[in-house]
C-alpha cells in the first residue's frame, strides 16, 4: 500500500480490502472513506461525468476533416460537444482541500446475491466491523496516533461505529487496538440508518 513516488496513487482500487488512494510525504491525518450495502470503494465515491470540458464543431475540424454538415456553408450552425472525465472525489479533489491528508478507502462485500451464483457472503456486520479494524490498525501501525477522520454511505456507518466500540473495548494483550477510537476526531454520515432499516426493503433490492 505504499504510495512513495506518487501521492496520488492512480491504481485500480480492489472491491475488498483497505487501500490507500492518497499519500503524502508527512500526513497528518488519516482520511478514511466506507462505502455503503452493495457499494464499491472506487465507484461509490466517483462521479462519472464529474469533469466536463466543452468543444466546437470549429475546434474539432483543427484535428479531424470536416463533416458533410460542416461543408454546407454559412447556414449550418456550430454544435457544441461535451466530453466528461470520472471524477473520484477522495483522490482528485480531496487532495486540494486537506493536502496534508493521507486518504484511505475500506471495501468489502454485502452483496446478498451473485450473478454468476457463488456463495453468499453471510459476514456480519460484526465480522466486517472487525476485519475492518485488524486492517486499519496494521495500515497504521508505524503512526497509531494521528488523527482520523471516517467519512461513511448508509451501512458504512454501521460498520464504522461498531468497529470503534470494539477499538474502543479492547483489553488484554490488545490494547493496541484502542488508538483508533482514541484517534478518531470525527465521522461524516451520508444516508447511514441510525434507527435501523426495513430489511425486507434489502432483499427487495
Amino acid at each position: 500500500m505504499d504510495g512513495s513516488g506518487d501521492p496520488t496513487c492512480r491504481r485500480l482500487v480492489p472491491p475488498t480490502g483497505l487501500t490507500v488512494v492518497v499519500n503524502p510525504d508527512m500526513p497528518s491525518l488519516d482520511i478514511i472513506f466506507v462505502h455503503g450495502f452493495t457499494g464499491h470503494p472506487e465507484r461509490t465515491w466517483t462521479h462519472p461525468k464529474g469533469d466536463a470540458r466543452h468543444s466546437t464543431d470549429e475546434e474539432e475540424s483543427l484535428v479531424e476533416p470536416p463533416t458533410k454538415r460542416q461543408k454546407l456553408g454559412p447556414f449550418s450552425k456550430s454544435s457544441q460537444k461535451t466530453f466528461h472525465t470520472a471524477v473520484y472525489w477522495p483522490r482528485d479533489l480531496l487532495p486540494a482541500t486537506v493536502p496534508s491528508a493521507r486518504v484511505l478507502t475500506y471495501g468489502y462485500d454485502t452483496h446478498i446475491r451473485h450473478k454468476l451464483g457463488p456463495p453468499l457472503n453471510k459476514s456480519t456486520v460484526y465480522d466486517i466491523a472487525w476485519d475492518f479494524l485488524v486492517a486499519l490498525e496494521a495500515e497504521r501501525r508505524a503512526e497509531p496516533l494521528r488523527p482520523a477522520l471516517f467519512v461513511v454511505h448508509s451501512l458504512g456507518g454501521i460498520v464504522v461505529k461498531e468497529m470503534l466500540r470494539r477499538s474502543s473495548s479492547c483489553h488484554r494483550g490488545q490494547t493496541h487496538f484502542q488508538h483508533i477510537f482514541s484517534s478518531t476526531m470525527g465521522i461524516v454520515f451520508f444516508g447511514t440508518p441510525h434507527g435501523g432499516a426495513d430489511p425486507r426493503g434489502i432483499h427487495k433490492a
